[in-house]
């Protein structure tokens, strides 16, 4: 899998984690549709809990790694070009406005700019899900010279999750690194 998204937690942006924790995203560049039974659920009431195992897709991977417990390789991302996160802080427009729904770029904590029906899952241990970022439909992530070409994607970037709307949640009481769960919008 190619690393597509990471940045650690900072205490500038409020995020209910520790401050070093780091969220990394990884997908297959050959198989990048992510939509399995789990992306497809919709809860029937808000904070209904995702069933157990919810982290294990056989074509992506989040973790939100604990400070001090991270890895740094030593080869670069062979496949996605490397791009800098700068981080400014912005004040949010109204909810359901036009400029929150069609914010272009990353949002890190704060609410989510819900583009369908806002989906609240609590994790399958029972802590609710708590908001880490967002990524908007068709964002583009550069691709490396010599990487393949990814079936649902453009010829020089790759996307994320089919480049769909893109919410990130990770499990408030952090019982697994792999307890963040991604909802799909279009």
């Amino acid at each position: 899998m190619s690393l597509f998204l990471q940045f650690d937690v900072d205490d500038r942006v409020g995020l209910p984690f520790e401050t070093g924790a780091s969220l990394s995203v990884f997908q297959c560049i050959r198989h990048d549709d992510p939509l399995d039974r789990v992306n497809l659920l919709s809860p029937a009431r808000p904070y209904d809990r995702l069933p157990a195992g919810y982290w294990d897709h056989p074509h992506y991977a989040l973790f939100l790694t604990a400070p001090g417990q991270q890895q740094q390789l030593m080869e670069r991302e062979p496949f996605v070009e490397y791009s800098r996160l700068d981080f400014t802080a912005e004040p949010d427009p109204p909810p359901r406005s036009v400029a929150a729904l069609n914010y272009g770029n990353l949002k890190i904590g704060g609410l989510p700019f819900w583009i369908q029906r806002p989906q609240r899952w609590s994790c399958a241990c029972g802590a609710r899900m708590e908001f880490l970022c967002s990524m908007p439909g068709d964002l583009e992530y550069p691709k490396a010279a010599g990487g393949p070409r990814q079936p649902n994607a453009r010829a020089n970037s790759y996307f994320l999750l089919l480049g769909l709307s893109t919410y990130v949640f990770a499990c408030r009481a952090r019982c697994d690194a792999r307890a963040v769960f991604p909802v799909t919008q279009n």
